[in-house]
């Protein structure tokens, strides 16, 4: 069972940087994340488990009512570790501020921790239990 992801990118971001750091993360995910097309911010959203942002840019501060349309949390990787840069820090507070449910993991156990759990999330709802 492994989450499933979708890619977002700032349409003015889509560029060399986002595929590599897209692809780096397919690689360190392998056992926990299937990553399904990407998408553009403001695009409709497939049925997934959570968006990933493999590359933020300031254009977040421009384009939050587009992201406070995404009804998936949201999981920032920006780093070619698996995990949040640290650049990126400000862009993360600014949407945990604006209510959004932001993960932003600071090591790549952590990342795939939350991988599982998402796929967790989606397994246990078709979950019937008898008590």
């Amino acid at each position: 069972m492994k989450a499933r992801l979708i890619p977002v990118y700032f349409v003015s971001g889509k560029n060399e940087e986002f595929d590599k750091q897209l692809t780096n993360l397919q690689g360190l995910l392998a056992d926990v994340a299937d990553f399904l097309e990407p998408i553009a911010l403001g695009s409709t959203v497939p049925e997934a488990d959570a968006v990933v942002f493999p590359q933020l840019l300031g254009d977040a501060f421009k384009q939050i009512s587009e992201i406070k349309k995404i009804d998936l949390p949201l999981l920032v990787v920006t780093s070619e570790f698996g995990t949040v840069a640290m650049w990126d820090w400000e862009i993360v507070s600014f949407l945990k501020a604006g209510g959004l449910k932001t993960f932003a993991p600071y090591n790549l156990d952590l990342t795939k921790s939350i991988c599982k759990s998402l796929a967790v999330k989606r397994d246990l709802q078709q979950t019937k239990f008898l008590v």
